[in-house]
């Protein structure tokens, strides 16, 4: 027997269906229709899924991140605290009451801050003396070898600065008060605070890390203490 060819078998679509079918890219194989004897109509088209088409993919790309605010290098400034003890300083000042009138206990408080500041190599050439009571503050040079009487004179003879002091000091005069803070100006090593009235004062010194160590710093202050408890020393 010779072997005839099996034609495939045919999609039953009218012509309009099939114009559509191609217009839409359905394809049509495989499927019944709702006319006679399964005949596809216009009318089935709607109801073929359209074969999916893959999209190109799309890069996603994260959003720009906004490069951070600088931010600003915090000074190295810290900070020490003393209690500093008068009562010897006003025995002294009743023994030279008749031989020297006009000085007083500020004036041993900064010649003890000169030894100090030489006792740790500190420039102690020029102190800015701000009282408490107002003025442009005294500013008062070579401190270390000055007496106590010429202290009093320059110290009593206020003026503005021409040049930033090596040592600001602040002679804050309120009992009660116990300073904790201070802000120190670009370029100085130090400043001290001394507050309070009576017998017993508050010395705050606050001090830049990068030009004055803690150590010495707190030798500054120790130094401090030991002249005004032992003021004898301050006059020779």
């Amino acid at each position: 027997m010779s072997g005839f060819a099996v034609p495939a078998a045919r999609i039953a679509v009218s012509p309009y269906a099939r114009r559509l079918a191609r217009e839409r890219g359905l394809t049509l194989a495989g499927r019944r229709g709702s006319g006679p004897g399964g005949r596809i109509v216009a009318a089935d088209l709607d109801g073929f899924a359209r074969p999916a088409v893959a999209s190109p993919a799309v890069e996603r790309r994260p959003p720009p991140v906004a490069a951070p605010p600088p931010v600003a290098v915090p000074r190295p400034v810290a900070g020490f605290a003393v209690t500093l003890d008068l009562a010897p300083a006003a025995a002294l000042l009743g023994d030279m009451a008749g031989v020297a009138p006009g000085i007083t206990a500020d004036d041993l408080i900064l010649k003890a801050i000169g030894r100090a500041a030489v006792a740790v190599a500190l420039p102690a050439e020029t102190i800015l003396w701000r009282d408490g009571s107002g003025g442009a503050g005294a500013v008062i040079t070579g401190v270390p070898g000055l007496t106590l009487s010429a202290i009093a004179a320059r110290r009593a003879a206020a003026a503005a600065p021409d040049a930033s002091p090596a040592i600001p000091v602040s002679r804050i005069r309120e009992s009660g008060l116990r300073p904790t803070a201070a802000a120190l100006a670009a370029g100085l090593a130090l400043r001290l605070v001394v507050a309070g009235e009576g017998p017993a004062l508050d010395a705050l010194l606050v001090f830049d890390e990068d030009m004055l160590s803690e150590e010495r710093a707190a030798r500054f202050l120790a130094e401090l203490r030991a002249g005004l408890a032992h003021p004898l020393r301050l006059v020779v």
